[in-house]
């Protein structure tokens, strides 16, 4: 059956043939139908392929395309290591000094003319004192017009300035040695020192308390009064107290006292067997246009305004100073000494001496 079916896919019965065609190139084709014969074969029985003879064709020339040497590729690779030697430090060669440059050019301004200072102004000199009386001249400047019972007198050894103070000095009941603000040192009025309406001076002393009975306030005590000429009264006083057993606050030292004042007032403790320097500016009114301020080391311990310092329906008032006590009440021994009492226009003008 195998052979059968070979037989008839074969099919050696039929007489056509497919020519083979040789494809030589796109352009050249070859077909058996081509050949020619040249001679007969040997076997008449078995046909024969003839020899095959390319006819005469002519194949167009095709112009030989240079192809490029590859180019050679550098392979990398690893070498195989190899000892170095030792790094070494190098050093750098210094490097050359900067060449030295010109300075820079700069242009000439001319300058304006100096301008002339202003004059020195002289500093102005505070204004002198109207009075010193300071007991180096004896009692010059003073009047004891108003001692009553002990005249103060003059020493030497403890004094604020200079070489002489006045000594006041009261024993017992007495209760009067005072000494006015000017005069020529006796007992007449010549040379006292008024102030009279809207006069404004400063007045300025040292006080030394030596030993003291010590009065309380409401009772007279004074050192230094302002006293008007148609009055007993003082207007303004300092006194030297001791508070009151349950009465007002206060210390044992200087109070002001008078209707200016309005009430016993403490300033300030003064302690004995030392100086004291103090100072009342104030301007002379009776219609309530005066004023005051007090001074005590330096220091302002007191000031009102719009007082009278002069009692009213009196025209002037005069300085007292040294004591003037109610003897009954203050007895006792009480002694200070006064110095470097001076009458100014100001208060600069009546300032301490630089210690």
């Amino acid at each position: 059956m195998l052979a059968a079916a070979a037989l008839i896919s074969l099919r050696p019965w039929e007489t056509n043939s497919v020519t083979p065609q040789l494809r030589v190139s796109p352009e050249v084709e070859a077909g058996l139908g081509d050949a020619i014969a040249l001679a007969p074969g040997r076997s008449a029985v078995s046909p024969a392929v003839a020899g095959a003879q390319v006819a005469a064709y002519s194949i167009p020339a095709i112009e030989p395309v240079t192809v490029r040497e590859p180019a050679p590729i550098s392979r990398i690779g690893i070498s195989p290591g190899r000892a170095l030697s030792d790094a070494q430090p190098v050093s750098l060669p210094a490097p050359p000094p900067p060449e030295p440059q010109a300075p820079p050019i700069v242009p000439v301004v001319a300058l304006p003319e100096p301008v002339p200072p202003a004059p020195a102004v002289p500093p102005v000199a505070p204004a002198a004192p109207h009075l010193v009386a300071d007991f180096e001249n004896g009692m010059e400047g003073w009047s004891t017009a108003a001692t009553s019972e002990v005249t103060p007198r003059l020493v030497s050894g403890i004094v604020r300035d200079g070489e002489r103070s006045s000594l006041v000095r009261l024993t017992g009941t007495r209760s009067r040695s005072q000494l006015i603000l000017g005069g020529d040192g006796d007992e007449g009025d010549e040379g006292v020192v008024q102030i009279h309406e809207g006069d404004e001076y400063a007045f300025a002393f040292s006080f030394y308390i030596q030993t003291m009975t010590y009065g309380e306030p409401g009772v007279d005590n004074a050192i230094l009064r302002l006293t008007s000429d148609a009055s007993e009264t003082s207007a303004f006083g300092l006194q030297l107290w001791n508070p009151a057993v349950g009465g007002q606050d206060g210390e044992r030292g200087l109070w002001s006292s008078g209707e200016a004042v309005g009430g016993d007032r403490f300033l300030a403790p003064v302690p004995e067997l030392e100086w004291h320097d103090a100072i009342v500016h104030f301007r002379a009114s009776s219609q309530g246009a005066g004023f005051y301020a007090v001074y005590l080391d330096g220091e302002l311990v007191d000031a009102r305004d719009a007082v009278s310092m002069i009692v009213p329906g009196s025209s002037y008032v005069q300085i007292e100073v040294g004591l003037h006590r109610s003897g009954e009440q203050v007895a006792g021994t009480s002694e200070i000494r006064i110095d470097a009492a001076k009458l100014g226009p100001t208060l600069e003008s009546v300032q301490p001496l630089a210690e």
